[in-house]
Protein backbone atom coordinates (compact mmCIF):
# COMPACT_ATOMS: atom_id res chain seq x y z
CA UNK A 1 0.00 0.00 0.00
CA UNK A 2 1.72 3.44 -0.89
CA UNK A 3 1.25 6.48 1.74
CA UNK A 4 0.04 9.37 0.53
CA UNK A 5 2.23 12.55 1.48
CA UNK A 6 -0.15 15.33 3.04
CA UNK A 7 0.72 19.06 2.34
CA UNK A 8 1.29 20.64 5.47
CA UNK A 9 0.59 24.62 4.68
CA UNK A 10 -0.13 27.61 7.30
CA UNK A 11 -4.21 27.97 7.62
CA UNK A 12 -5.72 30.79 6.97
CA UNK A 13 -5.43 32.33 10.88
CA UNK A 14 -1.66 31.77 10.99
CA UNK A 15 -1.32 33.69 8.03
CA UNK A 16 -3.19 36.57 9.52
CA UNK A 17 -1.34 36.90 13.08
CA UNK A 18 1.84 36.67 10.96
CA UNK A 19 0.66 39.84 8.78
CA UNK A 20 -0.44 41.42 12.33
CA UNK A 21 2.79 40.79 13.90
CA UNK A 22 4.87 42.36 10.87
CA UNK A 23 2.76 44.81 10.24
CA UNK A 24 3.33 46.19 13.99
CA UNK A 25 6.96 45.69 13.58
CA UNK A 26 6.80 47.73 10.45
CA UNK A 27 4.84 50.73 12.08
CA UNK A 28 7.39 50.56 15.25
CA UNK A 29 10.33 51.21 12.85
CA UNK A 30 8.91 53.42 10.58
CA UNK A 31 8.00 55.84 13.54
CA UNK A 32 12.01 55.37 15.04
CA UNK A 33 13.06 56.23 11.90
CA UNK A 34 10.52 59.57 11.56
CA UNK A 35 11.81 60.03 14.93
CA UNK A 36 15.52 59.61 14.05
CA UNK A 37 15.14 61.78 10.83
CA UNK A 38 13.16 64.70 12.60
CA UNK A 39 16.58 64.53 15.26
CA UNK A 40 18.89 64.58 12.26
CA UNK A 41 17.29 67.41 10.56
CA UNK A 42 16.54 69.73 13.73
CA UNK A 43 20.92 69.36 14.23
CA UNK A 44 21.60 69.76 10.86
CA UNK A 45 19.24 73.24 11.44
CA UNK A 46 20.89 74.22 14.61
CA UNK A 47 24.81 73.87 13.01
CA UNK A 48 23.75 75.71 10.01
CA UNK A 49 22.80 78.54 12.58
CA UNK A 50 25.84 78.61 14.58
CA UNK A 51 27.96 78.55 11.11
CA UNK A 52 26.15 81.47 10.04
CA UNK A 53 25.93 83.18 13.71
CA UNK A 54 29.54 82.80 13.96
CA UNK A 55 30.45 83.91 10.33
CA UNK A 56 28.68 86.99 11.04
CA UNK A 57 29.89 87.41 14.49
CA UNK A 58 33.64 87.11 13.57
CA UNK A 59 33.16 89.44 9.91
CA UNK A 60 31.99 92.28 12.22
CA UNK A 61 34.61 91.49 14.63
CA UNK A 62 37.48 91.22 12.22
CA UNK A 63 35.69 94.55 10.39
CA UNK A 64 35.93 96.88 13.54
CA UNK A 65 38.84 95.67 15.72
CA UNK A 66 41.28 97.46 13.37
CA UNK A 67 38.93 100.71 13.40
CA UNK A 68 39.95 103.78 14.50
CA UNK A 69 36.48 105.48 14.45
CA UNK A 70 33.35 103.89 13.93
CA UNK A 71 29.69 105.53 13.62
CA UNK A 72 26.62 103.54 13.83
CA UNK A 73 23.27 104.88 12.59
CA UNK A 74 19.49 103.34 11.96
CA UNK A 75 18.87 103.57 8.43
CA UNK A 76 15.98 105.31 9.40
CA UNK A 77 17.85 108.80 10.37
CA UNK A 78 17.31 111.44 7.77
CA UNK A 79 20.62 113.06 8.66
CA UNK A 80 23.56 112.37 6.07
CA UNK A 81 26.96 110.41 8.14
CA UNK A 82 29.45 112.76 8.43
CA UNK A 83 33.02 112.43 8.78
CA UNK A 84 35.75 110.64 7.24
CA UNK A 85 34.60 106.97 7.21
CA UNK A 86 35.99 104.50 4.72
CA UNK A 87 33.71 101.16 4.47
CA UNK A 88 29.90 100.72 5.64
CA UNK A 89 28.64 97.95 6.21
CA UNK A 90 24.75 97.78 5.52
CA UNK A 91 22.02 95.88 7.92
CA UNK A 92 18.96 96.70 6.04
CA UNK A 93 15.76 94.28 4.79
CA UNK A 94 17.37 91.17 6.09
CA UNK A 95 20.39 91.38 4.42
CA UNK A 96 24.06 91.87 5.26
CA UNK A 97 26.32 93.69 2.74
CA UNK A 98 29.75 95.39 2.55
CA UNK A 99 29.24 98.68 0.72
CA UNK A 100 26.08 98.40 -1.02
CA UNK A 101 22.72 99.43 0.56
CA UNK A 102 20.54 96.19 -0.68
CA UNK A 103 17.68 98.65 -0.45
CA UNK A 104 19.49 101.01 -3.26
CA UNK A 105 17.65 100.19 -6.84
CA UNK A 106 20.36 101.59 -8.38
CA UNK A 107 22.56 98.67 -7.26
CA UNK A 108 23.05 95.68 -10.08
CA UNK A 109 21.95 92.36 -8.46
CA UNK A 110 25.63 90.86 -9.18
CA UNK A 111 26.81 93.53 -7.11
CA UNK A 112 24.88 93.56 -4.32
CA UNK A 113 25.17 89.53 -4.56
CA UNK A 114 29.13 89.57 -4.54
CA UNK A 115 28.68 92.11 -1.77
CA UNK A 116 26.45 90.40 0.64
CA UNK A 117 27.84 88.44 3.75
CA UNK A 118 24.82 87.20 4.71
CA UNK A 119 20.67 87.37 4.13
CA UNK A 120 17.61 86.05 5.65
CA UNK A 121 17.18 83.92 2.03
CA UNK A 122 20.82 82.52 3.20
CA UNK A 123 19.64 81.56 6.86
CA UNK A 124 16.98 79.47 4.89
CA UNK A 125 13.58 80.66 6.93
CA UNK A 126 15.54 81.96 10.18
CA UNK A 127 15.81 85.77 11.31
CA UNK A 128 19.34 87.32 12.48
CA UNK A 129 19.09 90.33 14.97
CA UNK A 130 22.37 92.51 15.54
CA UNK A 131 22.99 94.62 18.74
CA UNK A 132 25.69 96.86 19.68
CA UNK A 133 26.24 98.46 22.54
CA UNK A 134 29.30 100.51 24.83
CA UNK A 135 31.38 99.11 26.87
CA UNK A 136 32.61 100.92 30.17
CA UNK A 137 35.50 101.81 29.25
CA UNK A 138 35.48 103.75 25.76
CA UNK A 139 38.01 101.45 23.64
CA UNK A 140 35.58 98.49 23.61
CA UNK A 141 32.04 97.84 21.95
CA UNK A 142 29.93 95.19 22.90
CA UNK A 143 28.16 92.80 20.10
CA UNK A 144 25.45 90.55 20.16
CA UNK A 145 24.70 88.21 17.44
CA UNK A 146 21.31 85.91 17.85
CA UNK A 147 19.58 83.56 15.06
CA UNK A 148 15.62 82.97 15.58
CA UNK A 149 13.75 80.23 13.84
CA UNK A 150 9.64 80.13 14.29
CA UNK A 151 10.68 82.60 17.22
CA UNK A 152 13.11 80.68 19.15
CA UNK A 153 16.37 81.44 19.65
CA UNK A 154 18.69 78.99 18.29
CA UNK A 155 21.79 81.00 18.16
CA UNK A 156 23.15 83.46 20.38
CA UNK A 157 26.35 84.92 20.45
CA UNK A 158 27.81 87.76 22.86
CA UNK A 159 31.17 89.43 22.86
CA UNK A 160 33.43 92.92 23.43
CA UNK A 161 35.39 93.97 20.30
CA UNK A 162 38.41 95.69 21.78
CA UNK A 163 39.11 99.01 19.22
CA UNK A 164 43.26 97.59 18.71
CA UNK A 165 44.32 101.49 16.75
CA UNK A 166 42.50 103.39 20.25
CA UNK A 167 45.86 104.85 20.90
CA UNK A 168 45.72 106.85 17.59
CA UNK A 169 42.27 107.59 17.51
CA UNK A 170 41.20 111.05 17.04
CA UNK A 171 38.45 111.49 19.78
CA UNK A 172 38.34 110.18 22.98
CA UNK A 173 36.02 107.75 22.20
CA UNK A 174 36.37 105.27 19.09
CA UNK A 175 32.58 104.67 18.65
CA UNK A 176 29.11 107.18 18.61
CA UNK A 177 27.19 105.33 21.10
CA UNK A 178 26.47 106.56 24.50
CA UNK A 179 27.14 104.23 27.58
CA UNK A 180 24.12 102.41 28.46
CA UNK A 181 22.31 102.60 25.08
CA UNK A 182 21.94 99.50 22.59
CA UNK A 183 21.46 100.10 18.98
CA UNK A 184 20.11 96.76 16.80
CA UNK A 185 17.42 96.65 14.03
CA UNK A 186 18.22 97.95 10.32
CA UNK A 187 20.97 100.01 10.89
CA UNK A 188 24.49 101.36 8.93
CA UNK A 189 27.99 100.82 10.59
CA UNK A 190 30.29 102.96 8.84
CA UNK A 191 33.62 103.07 9.91
CA UNK A 192 37.72 104.22 8.72
CA UNK A 193 41.25 102.70 9.89
CA UNK A 194 44.14 103.84 10.36
CA UNK A 195 45.78 106.00 7.91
Amino acid sequence: MKKKHVLKGMTLVEVMVSLVILSVLVAMSSAMIIISMNLLLKNARMRDAQNNGNSIYEFIERKLEYAVSLKITNTDEKNEITGVYTEKIYIKDGVIALGCDPSDVSVPKDVLDKRTICSTQMLRGADYDISFSQGEEPEKIYLTVSIKRENEVVYERSGMIRFLNYEYCSDETVSNLEADTQMSGDMIISYSYFE
